[in-house]
């Protein structure tokens, strides 16, 4: 950047500024102010806008007509487009009318955007619009409101609406009795997924990343959830929904356990759970229009095991879940090991054995076990500028496949992009990740 330098260029001192060049640069004690083509490196991002106005100590400024990428190219691959953006002292980035770019393609737009600065961008990617093709909801598109979003609390909306459904809406608010609601630098073990893991390139990139200085993450966390016509992802049972009405719950997530005296990557730790819930639910086809209350107790515990060389780990998992009725209780109890590699600078395999019991009866379908023992294996390869991967999901029970998945994209230096094909659900879905953000 200083070789195109044409007025001022100079290093700010004590600024997460490494370098700043403008017609008109001003630093006075811990304030920066510049104007006239600003163009500066803010970590490794590389940004372009009219007029900049920062305060270092508080973290707080505003900026005109932000261009923010990553990609060092002089035509960005991709770029992020910001008319006015607002940074606030409890870490809060807010945009008006922003939009992305790859290219000189506009692929989004929204009037307004807000997210907490040291989260992950491609976290953030939801806030924007979701287009994809499913078999059981046509062309769909979706999209996250952010209500709130608070160090300790946040409240967000997604709806979605199809060519072959009615509208869906997952309502979530969140507080943090302790901490913040800073993600973790490690991963879950989604009792509900336990039949299927999405392939997603982010979890590629994800394992290369440096755990992050963030704010220290909450363990008791409180949840209440309002859905209405929720796909849920059944190995057996086709276009099952199910409504939460509400549901509230509680979750308590622990420091990771493990038997190896040397720490994981945190990128892959799990998390021991203890949760607890209660709602009125209602599911589409097997209960109809009959809405019944439920009652769950339930805890995972995985154990780290050990390394397997620098980027790869073995986990035991081991889990239960009570469920009480106005009728019959029900219970299920989980093994599992879960291993994951990251198979030099390119590669990514991600491999579990799942064995799964239980007693009682439940009213629910979402509940119950479909496939008591499985092996669900996903793979995914960067070779060259070109991403590969496959997902197969193998009952053991009947000796059969229930689900596979296929994944093709492309990358540059900066971003990335696949689609994916999920067989059970005759779905196209949409990945994108940008790199070294």
């Amino acid at each position: 950047m200083a070789d195109d330098c044409t007025e001022e260029c100079v290093p700010v001192p004590d600024t997460p500024f490494a370098v700043m060049e403008a017609k008109e640069l001003e630093y006075s004690g811990t304030r920066v102010k510049a104007a006239g083509d600003v163009r500066f490196v803010y970590g490794n991002k590389q940004m372009r806008c009219d007029s900049i106005d920062y305060d270092i100590a508080r973290n707080v400024g505003t900026a005109e007509n932000l261009s923010v990428t990553t990609c060092i190219k002089p035509k960005p691959h991709y770029r992020v487009r910001c008319k006015t953006v607002e940074f606030t002292e409890d870490g809060m980035l807010k945009a008006k009318h922003t939009a992305v770019y790859l290219r000189n393609l506009k692929i989004a737009s929204l009037p307004y955007i807000a997210f907490r600065v040291d989260d992950d961008i491609s976290k953030n990617i939801t806030d924007f619009p979701s287009i994809g093709y499913s078999g059981r909801d046509g062309l769909h598109i979706g999209k996250t409101f952010v209500l709130a979003d608070q160090p300790r609390f946040s409240a967000k909306v997604k709806a979605m609406t199809g060519t072959k459904r009615h509208l869906r809406v997952d309502a979530r608010l969140r507080y943090a009795f302790d901490n913040t609601l800073a993600p973790r630098s490690g991963r879950y073990f989604d009792y509900e997924k336990i039949y299927n893991e999405d392939l997603d390139i982010n979890d590629l990139f994800e394992v290369y990343k440096p755990a992050k200085n963030a704010a220290k993450p909450a363990h008791l966390v409180a949840e209440l959830n309002f859905m209405r016509h929720q796909r849920f992802y059944d190995p057996v049972t086709d276009n099952l929904e199910r409504d939460k009405e509400p549901e509230l719950k509680i979750n308590y997530t622990a420091r990771p356990i493990g038997i190896d005296k040397d720490r994981l990557m945190p990128n892959l730790e799990l998390y021991p759970e203890v949760r607890a819930s209660m709602g009125r639910y209602k599911e589409t086809p097997n209960t109809g229009t009959n809405v019944k209350s439920r009652y769950n107790l339930g805890f995972t515990l995985p154990i780290n095991i050990t390394n397997v060389g620098t980027k790869g780990a073995l986990h035991a998992v081991f889990g239960t879940d009570y469920y009480y009725y106005s009728g019959p209780d029900y219970h299920k109890y989980l093994y599992a090991l879960d291993y994951r590699h990251a198979i030099g600078d390119d590669s990514l395999l991600i491999a579990r054995y799942v064995n799964q019991t239980d007693s009682g009866v439940t009213p629910f379908l979402f509940d119950n076990i479909d496939v008591r023992e499985s092996i669900l294996c996903n793979y995914i390869k960067s070779a060259g500028r070109h991403l590969y991967g496959f997902g197969v999901n193998y009952n053991i029970d009947n000796h059969k496949l229930y689900d596979w998945q296929l994944l093709y994209g492309r990358k540059s230096d900066c971003h990335a992009w696949a689609i994916v094909w999920r067989n059970r659900d005759h779905k196209i879905a949409f990945n994108l990740a940008a790199l070294n953000f």
